[in-house]
């Protein structure tokens, strides 16, 4: 009878190993836990991942429909005519009040104009996407329509 005296009362520890209880949880760190869980959970389910769908412009091609400069151009895309500056590409502006400035800035837009007027051009995309101007930023690659022939 002594011993079952001197036996210390476990009704509230939850698991039983080798013949002894022992509390993994406490309720109240289970209650702490949950706490913290739900406001994470809320903050990874309202962040959103970049995807293809909410970028409209992810690798677009167009028509180049007008040429500003060597560096700027409108491009018709889907959803309506955007400015487009070449990344890696840096021209003088044209009426620069230096004259060989502006020869260069004229030679510059004879390039793009040739190069890229009423061609089809695709559009990849870095980090950002517009400048300050709201110019979206791109770097351009033509698109050849290549014919084949067989003899």
């Amino acid at each position: 009878m002594e011993k079952a005296a001197n036996r210390p009362q476990l009704s509230n520890r939850w698991f039983q190993l080798r013949g002894r209880r022992k509390r993994i949880f406490s309720p109240r760190s289970l209650i702490y836990f949950l706490l913290l869980l739900i406001p994470a959970f809320y903050t990874a389910r309202s962040f959103r991942f970049p995807s293809v769908r909410e970028n409209s412009f992810a690798n677009q091609s167009g028509l180049v429909s007008y040429v500003y400069d060597g560096d700027t151009f409108r491009i018709k895309l889907r959803g309506g005519e955007k400015r487009v500056r070449l990344l890696g590409v840096d021209t003088a502006e044209v009426g620069d009040p230096h004259e060989e400035v502006d020869l260069w800035a004229r030679l510059a837009r004879r390039f793009s104009y040739f190069h890229l007027f009423q061609k089809s051009v695709s559009l990849s995309f870095e980090a950002e996407r517009e400048d300050r101007y709201g110019r979206l930023l791109a770097m351009s690659g033509l698109i050849i329509k290549s014919c084949s022939t067989s003899f």
